[in-house]
């Protein structure tokens, strides 16, 4: 909508999408410096962190920051760096991020992918954006890796939570929910990758070699690392082999 909006000049549509964020921030903001998992008011709110349900908000912070007019960017800044600093605190030891994001990990609050790889766009983007600044790049790139290391099983993406309701109860740590390459794991994640993980040129990111295998299977592990840095070539072995 803020793209649309964007394009075709827009300007109330843009304030009206500003006042939504500021809503969210003012109204869904917890003590702890994260989000609850919804609200209707600020004293009728779903008292869980979720992570994920956090992502959406992450991803949607930085995609509307692309199209706002410059006077709303520097609030837009404050509150993402507010949000980054908040997530931050929650970032496992592993680099990954439980599903629910500020208790402790278990066999029912496992690290989860989702809200990893929402939380590893929203920071990219940020620091590729200027918006953050290069000091969130590592902690982005420790837990992309940390999902190729301990997520990515034999080409296939695992503990992605399948759904929970905002209902105030504690539907977040069922085990029969996380699954394996479910859509809202894979499809952030692949995003996530292919915009701000391989193209990013500013420097070069020390991403771990199985992913590198897992993107070309039929190329040589060396090859694709030594031309890491011509990003038309890793486009080519992506999309074409």
């Amino acid at each position: 909508l803020a793209h649309y909006a964007a394009k075709i000049g827009d300007t109330k549509q843009l304030a009206i999408i500003n006042e939504r964020l500021n809503w969210v921030a003012d109204v869904m903001l917890a003590p702890n410096g994260m989000y609850y998992h919804a609200c209707n008011s600020r004293e009728d709110v779903c008292a869980y962190h979720w992570t994920r349900a956090m992502g959406w908000y992450a991803m949607a912070m930085v995609d509307v920051m692309e199209v706002l007019p410059e006077c709303y960017i520097e609030e837009r800044k404050a509150a993402l760096k507010l949000f980054a600093d908040g997530m931050l605190k929650y970032q496992d030891e592993s680099g990954l991020w439980a599903n629910l994001a500020d208790q402790p990990v278990t066999e029912t609050n496992r690290l989860e992918v989702s809200g990893t790889a929402m939380m590893i766009y929203m920071l990219l983007k940020g620091v590729r954006k200027s918006w953050l600044n290069e000091s969130y790049r590592e902690p982005a790139i420790k837990a992309f890796n940390a999902i190729v290391n301990t997520k990515l099983h034999d080409n296939i993406l695992e503990d992605i939570y399948l759904k929970a309701s905002a209902n105030n109860t504690n539907n977040y740590e069922i085990p029969e929910y996380y699954l394996p390459d479910e859509g809202k794991g894979s499809g952030p994640f692949y995003y996530g990758v292919f915009r701000d993980v391989i193209f990013m040129r500013k420097r070069r990111p020390r991403l771990d070699r199985p992913f590198l295998i897992y993107l070309a299977p039929s190329q040589n592990a060396n090859c694709v690392s030594d031309c890491l840095d011509d990003c038309l070539y890793l486009f080519w072995c992506v999309f074409i082999v």
